[in-house]
């Protein structure tokens, strides 16, 4: 889907955000990890998913972009 809309579009934005959401499926198993490097890790890639997020938000509203297309950039963290 990510390469059907960047040649359509020119965008990579469909492409980044699906590899972001497949990296977040990745760290399902170190949730239930109770101690290790695994914590840290999966707790700084969400931390970096969530400012990710805050940054598509503000440059969205301070751009003037409609919420729709807003929502549509927004990772989910797919837990």
């Amino acid at each position: 889907d990510g390469l059907r809309e960047f040649g359509e579009n020119k965008s990579f934005t469909l492409l980044e955000k699906l590899m972001d959401e497949c990296l977040a499926k990745k760290l399902i198993p170190f949730t239930y990890v109770a101690q290790g490097p695994e914590v840290l890790e999966e707790f700084i890639s969400l931390k970096k998913l969530e400012i990710k997020n805050l940054k598509i938000l503000f440059s969205g509203v301070l751009n003037d972009i409609p919420a729709e297309k807003i929502k549509q950039r927004i990772r989910n963290n797919a837990f």
